[in-house]
Parts: structure tokens; sequence; C-alpha cells
């Protein structure tokens, strides 16, 4: 139809139309494609019950010279979204443990591990593992009735294995086969709003 319409008409401005339709098409094409990527890793870590790091997947939009236009996703927590995607051991370094937090509270904006803990927080007291359970790092209060609280807040651990819990690669190969169709979904919304302004302009229903 639109061949027909450009040996009927003018063939440069119908030329004009389609390269920029397709330009219109691979421009919105990419960027949805980048947000469907993202969409589609987060609803992996959700499905997983890794809900707390769907937002760290980000994705960005490069316009270019639109017929080049590029879309990048990545995570802002490359270290942890791998371990679940590979599934791996891993392991304290040096000899050392690896501290497993009981609570859930911060200092501040900083996750507290062993090295900044809060000296307000009070002294943590280290208890040797025995029977095969885990060494314990503990914090004591003590009131003046002389009775005791001891609260574990770091169990330590040499090592922690990590299953496979999502699939990047999958995601990755279906949107690169899916790409093309969605580029020509949107080239067709492009050309399709073109015609329907050209109509508009000339007056013809």
């Amino acid at each position: 139809m639109r061949i027909v319409a450009a040996l009927q008409g003018n063939l440069e401005n119908e030329m004009k139309a389609e390269f920029k339709a397709a330009t219109e098409g691979v421009v919105r094409g990419i960027n949805r494609a980048g947000e469907e990527t993202k969409t589609a890793l987060r609803e992996q870590l959700r499905n997983a019950g890794m809900s707390k790091l769907e937002k760290t997947w980000r994705s960005k939009f490069y316009e270019n010279g639109r017929i080049d236009a590029a879309a990048a996703v990545w995570s802002k927590a490359p270290k942890i979204t791998k371990a679940f995607d590979v599934g791996m051991t891993i392991r304290a370094k040096n000899g050392v443990y690896l501290a497993i937090p009981t609570f859930k509270r911060k200092h501040g904006r900083n996750r507290v591990s062993p090295k900044n803990w809060p000296s307000a927080w009070g002294k943590l007291l280290f208890i040797p593992g025995r029977n095969g359970k885990n060494p314990l790092l503990v914090t004591v209060k003590k009131y003046k009735s002389g009775r005791q609280k001891i609260t574990v807040q770091f169990i330590l651990i040499k090592q922690v294995k990590v299953r496979k819990r999502i699939n990047i690669n999958r995601v990755r190969l279906q949107m690169r086969k899916r790409l093309p169709e969605i580029i020509k979904q949107e080239y067709d919304k492009a050309a399709d709003a073109m015609q329907v302004r050209e109509r508009s302009f000339s007056g013809t229903k």
C-alpha cells in the first residue's frame, strides 16, 4: 500500500516519511525493550521472594542519533545479583568469619557490621561455638539488680551457600528474540499515525 502511494504521489516525500517512521520505530522500540527487560528482571526477584532487591535493577535510554538508539539495563547490587543468578558458595576471607546480623536496623544510612558497630549500642563480645554451634557476637546489658540481658547481634559462619534463584540470561535471550517484533510494532504505530496526520492535513477521509 505504501509503495502504491509512493508511485501515485511524491516518491521523495514518501521515502522521507518511511525513514521517519522507521526511526521512530527504532527509538520507541529500543526504549520499550529496555523498560520491559528491567520489568522482567524485577519480576524475577519478586517471584524469588527477593522483592527488597527489585529496585536495584535500573535502566537508561540513549537516543543517540535516533536510528542507533540504545538502552542499558544494570543492577546496583551486581555481586548479590550474580550470586543468586549462578549459585555460589561465599567464604570468609583470610580464615575469619562472615557476620550474619540478627537485626534489621541501620546506623544512619549505613548497614551495620562488626567493623562499624556503634559504641553507643554496647560492646560486642565474642562467644565461641561449642558442640557444632556457630560462634556469636553478643552485647550484654547489665541492670542494677544484677540481672543481665544478653542479645545476639551477629551469627558467625565460615561460609554460606547461595542457591540459584533467578535466571538473567533467560530474560536477555527472550528480549533478543522479541526485539525485532517490538521495533516492528512501534514502526507500524508511527507509520499509521503519520498517515492519519497526512489525511487530516489534506482534508481526506
